[in-house]
């Protein structure tokens, strides 16, 4: 799972700290997230064969197999990280996971029942060619599925209006794709998917994540945001924590269709 569009996947160091940040948003706010993305995808649908485009740590694909309960059904991941993959494999190895490019999946055609991929399409610069395939290995019939977050439906208080403004767009233009949840139904349409279906959820924060935010900070500050701005910003934010008047929600998108 891509954390960062300039993290590389051949560096340890930078793998290391990606899959903390990983494991850490399980034990707080991703789990609710996963558990309404896969109440929507498994409503009406009982796949027997699954693959998870970008699987990461491997944990989301053991979320899936844990709501489907069903012993015969077999699970595949795949995942450019190869330190990702190494100790995702260690952590489930009832699972098939691999090391492979997502635009590039090592699997024939019309092979999965369900194949999805979450919050990953937003960090890559291809992801028109990764739904292309997600398509191909997908069986007539069967189900593709995404989550992601569209950065710029985020709101955050306190803050001056306008600077605001300025740091989220800045935030939003780091990545690949920050209007990438707006734009899935579209690229649904257009691969000639059929039944799709929409839904969102909004995550709300309450509690200063200062390392998120440093994150943040970092990202516009490499897209050109001046220095001393993006640390005034960032030392208000944390002031006014004190005053409990933090807010930051944004918006994540599911988007299923049939093949």
């Amino acid at each position: 799972m891509i954390l960062d569009a300039r993290v590389s996947s051949f560096s340890e160091e930078k793998a290391v700290a990606a899959e903390k940040v990983l494991l850490d948003r399980f034990e707080t706010y991703y789990t609710a997230i996963a558990l309404w993305f896969f109440s929507g995808v498994l409503s009406d649908f009982t796949p027997n064969k699954i693959l998870d485009v970008g699987c990461g740590t491997g944990h989301l694909l053991n979320f899936c197999s844990q709501k489907l309960s069903d012993p015969t059904a077999s699970f595949y991941g795949v995942d450019l990280d190869e330190y990702l993959i190494k100790n995702a494999v260690s952590r489930f190895p009832d699972f098939h996971i691999q090391m492979a490019d997502a635009s590039q999946l090592p699997y024939p055609s019309d092979t999965f029942d369900l194949v999805y991929v979450s919050t990953v399409l937003a960090h890559v610069p291809n992801s028109l060619d990764i739904l292309k395939e997600m398509v191909r290995v997908t069986k007539p019939g069967g189900k593709v599925a995404v989550m992601d977050q569209d950065f710029e439906t985020a709101v955050l208080y306190p803050g001056e209006k306008q600077l605001t403004r300025k740091v989220l767009n800045a935030a939003a233009d780091y990545w690949s794709d920050g209007w990438i949840g707006r734009k899935l139904p579209s690229m649904f349409k257009k691969l000639g998917l059929t039944n799709i279906q929409v839904d969102a959820s909004v995550r709300i924060d309450r509690n200063f994540d200062r390392s998120f935010f440093e994150r943040i900070r970092n990202w516009i500050v490499a897209e050109g945001f001046p220095v001393d701005q993006a640390d005034a910003w960032l030392e208000f934010l944390t002031n006014q924590v004190k005053e409990d008047e933090f807010l930051f929600t944004r918006n994540f998108y599911a988007v299923t269709g049939i093949k």
